[in-house]
Formats: structure tokens, C-alpha cells, sequence
């Protein structure tokens, strides 16, 4: 009798503790079940987001694909325009003699005069004429046809020798001298330019 007493006592523990073991283990399925769904409703929250954020890149893309094209056309448009401008430029320099780019008023001639007499001094009146402009923008034109991409030409600026000086690159050592304006305009190239040679460093 003692015997049996003693198993159905240990069967009583054994079964506690299985029910504890079993209370335990349920506990933890339903915290990993609770983190199996957080994990899914963060992955479809992100998936959401990356789809938003595709869409909005695609958006910007096609946005600035249609500004370039806009952009593209404008320049072809201010090139067609320049080069009608030149164009223009050329009929007025052959057709047409070269007009005073500056009006001088009566009354301001008038005065000058006065001051003129009053003081018995000479004054001489200089105009800005137009040949000079026109001599300019077709140095430039011939500069861009014989220089190279990072050539440039400029005037004596020491003195009155009306000299124009082209420096044809960056790479050279060798610059090529022009007497007037106007021998720069006319020459085929540097024809009627003098080579003159840089010291060296």
C-alpha cells in the first residue's frame, strides 16, 4: 500500500512539472508568433515605402529629361539666332559704310565750343565709330576659325601702337603680333601677323 502511494505521488509531480514545461513552451510560441508579425508588418511598411520612393525617383527622372530636351532646344534656338546676327553683321560691313555708334548733341557741342572760347584751349572730340565694333566681332569670328579652342587676342594696352597681339593656345611658346585692328580682320590666318617668341621660363 506504502508502494502505491509513493508512485501516485511521484505521477503527481511528474504531471506538474509537465504542465509547467508545457505552460513555458506555449509562452514562448506566442512571443516568437509576436515577433513573426512585427517583423512582417515592418517588412510590408518598407516594401510600401521603397515602392513610394521608386515612383517619386521615376517622377524626378522624367521631370529632368524634359527640361534637358527644353534646354537642348533653347541653346539650338540662341545658336540659329546668333548666327543670323553675324550673318547680318557681315551684309551691314559689305552694303553699308560705317556709321558714328554715338550721337553727340547739339547742345553739348554747343557748350563744349563755349568752353572752347572762354579758356582758348583745343578740345578734340573723339567718336566711338562703328567700323571698330564691326573690326571687333569679325577679329573674333577669324579668331575662331584659325585659333585653337583656347585662343584669345588683344590690343596693345601699354601704349597707342594700335597693335593686336593673338595668343593661340595655352600651350605654345610662340604669339603672333598684328600691327592694326584692321590687318587682323583682313589676314587669311596669320598671313600678315610677326611671330614673336616667349622667354622662356
Amino acid at each position: 500500500m506504502r508502494g502505491i502511494l509513493v508512485l501516485v505521488t511521484l505521477a503527481c509531480i511528474a504531471s506538474a512539472q509537465h504542465q509547467a514545461l508545457i505552460d513555458y513552451l506555449e509562452r514562448r510560441l506566442l512571443a516568437i508568433e509576436d515577433r513573426i508579425t512585427l517583423w512582417q508588418e515592418q517588412t510590408t511598411r518598407y516594401a510600401s515605402e521603397l515602392r513610394e520612393l521608386k515612383q517619386q525617383m521615376v517622377s524626378q527622372l522624367e521631370s529632368l529629361d524634359k527640361e534637358k530636351e527644353t534646354l537642348r532646344t533653347n541653346l539650338d534656338g540662341v545658336g540659329t539666332r546668333v548666327d543670323r546676327v553675324e550673318r547680318e553683321l557681315d551684309y551691314l560691313e559689305t552694303h553699308n559704310g560705317a556709321q558714328p555708334c554715338v550721337d553727340v548733341d547739339d547742345k553739348l557741342i554747343e557748350q563744349q565750343v563755349t568752353l572752347v572760347t572762354e579758356k582758348q584751349k583745343t578740345k578734340y572730340f573723339k567718336l566711338t565709330d562703328c567700323s571698330d565694333m564691326i573690326s571687333s566681332i569679325k577679329a573674333m569670328k577669324i579668331l575662331k576659325r584659325v585659333g585653337g579652342s583656347k585662343g584669345m587676342w588683344t590690343k596693345d594696352t601699354s601704349g597707342a601702337s594700335g597693335k593686336v597681339f593673338v595668343f593661340n593656345g595655352t600651350a605654345e611658346d610662340t604669339i603672333n603680333e598684328f600691327a592694326t585692328v584692321k590687318d587682323f580682320t583682313r589676314s587669311q590666318g596669320f598671313s600678315l601677323s610677326t611671330d614673336v617668341k616667349l622667354p622662356s621660363a
